[in-house]
């Protein structure tokens, strides 16, 4: 019988480890641990000591911004993985020059705003990540967990969403990827995952259809079952 990989979970932007909580009920079978994502940002080493303290290969799973800091520990990394799962992620979140994505100005926007009225603009983000799928009880979800962070660490999240670009390093990525996207993301569209899905070898993108960006909160099953299967 051949072992399951142990798994690393990071969440994405405002997002704590309760995210997971019904997905890891999914994977009995597996070590699973979680990640802060503000953790990864803030010390570059958090991720690849996390890796070094149980043998692997690893299966690395991020969500959001999550996945955008998964995908660059996969590029970089000096253990073999199991794979990479990216959920509603990108390898850039910003559009530039007919690559598909945000409207830098939003993510501009959000910055300046949250100094100054940071539960609207967390109130915002939530009803976007929720729609078109998640109801009334994920918004709330996530804005309990957002609310658990400090302004400094959102802050710091936002600059990461604004700023990184991994389209370059993907040519080099040798783990085996899966990219799992909703057809009705309203935070990443669509197109950036086909994009980077294009731009990594043997990649497969498993769209879900009618789903937005809150895939975690609302399909932990359906999320847990392509996990099972890629990792089988």
């Amino acid at each position: 019988m051949t072992t399951a990989p142990p798994i690393l979970l990071i969440s994405g932007w405002g997002a704590t480890d309760r995210t997971w909580d019904a997905l890891r009920g999914e994977l009995p079978h597996s070590h699973v641990e979680v990640l802060a994502w503000n953790d990864a940002l803030r010390d570059p080493l958090a991720l690849p000591s996390r890796l070094a303290s149980r043998p692997g290969p690893w299966l690395l799973v991020g969500w959001s911004l999550g996945a955008i800091v998964a995908l660059e520990a996969a590029v970089e990394c000096v253990f073999p993985l199991a794979g990479l799962v990216l959920i509603a992620g990108t390898a850039r979140l910003c559009r530039d020059d007919g690559y598909p994505g945000v409207d830098p100005r939003e993510v501009r926007a959000m910055q300046s705003r949250l100094a100054r009225a940071p539960e609207r603009v967390l109130g915002d983000f939530a009803a976007r990540l929720a729609t078109p799928d998640g109801d009334d009880a994920v918004r709330a979800d996530y804005l309990d967990q957002a609310k658990q962070f400090s302004a400094a660490d959102l802050a710091l999240g936002l600059e990461a969403l604004a700023t990184r670009d991994l389209r370059h390093l993907v040519a080099k990525l040798a783990a085996r990827t899966l990219l799992v996207h909703g057809d009705a993301d309203g935070i990443v569209p669509l197109d950036s995952a086909r994009e980077l899905a294009a731009r990594i070898l043997g990649a497969r993108l498993e769209v879900l259809p009618r789903r937005g960006h809150a895939l975690p909160l609302t399909v932990p099953g359906e999320l847990a079952g392509l996990i099972r299967s890629f990792a089988a």
